[in-house]
């Protein structure tokens, strides 16, 4: 079988390497790569549910809704257009959400 081969690394040379770049280094970098910082734009639920809106299954199932209007099913037909509609925003202002949380969990809150 496979054996696991465990290096020597005194423990001093691992205790110094996790010391980080000294601030010289530090500025130098942040000079040549920028700043390390990850931006999450915070989308608005409107421009969303108008990009899940146009999506080629929805306009399927609107199809179909007005498809039922037409054939004396039109209380079945509104109630599931509404549905969609419905739905759509949850999955819309979900998204939103989510965004929102993973940037308090960043710790950069609503300021950008």
């Amino acid at each position: 079988g496979l054996a696991f081969v465990r290096r020597a690394c005194p423990r001093r040379v691992c205790a110094e390497s996790l010391g980080g770049h000294a601030t010289a280094a530090s500025l130098a970098s942040a000079r040549r790569f920028g700043a390390n910082v990850l931006r999450l734009p915070c989308p608005d639920a409107w421009s969303l549910l108008r990009g899940q809106l146009v999506q080629p299954f929805f306009v399927f199932q609107t199809l179909c809704v007005c498809l039922w209007c037409l054939d004396e099913y039109w209380g079945y037909a509104l109630f599931t257009g509404l549905s969609l509609l419905g739905f759509e925003w949850t999955v819309a202002y979900g998204q939103v959400r989510r965004v929102r949380q993973l940037r308090e969990a960043a710790g950069r809150g609503d300021d950008g």
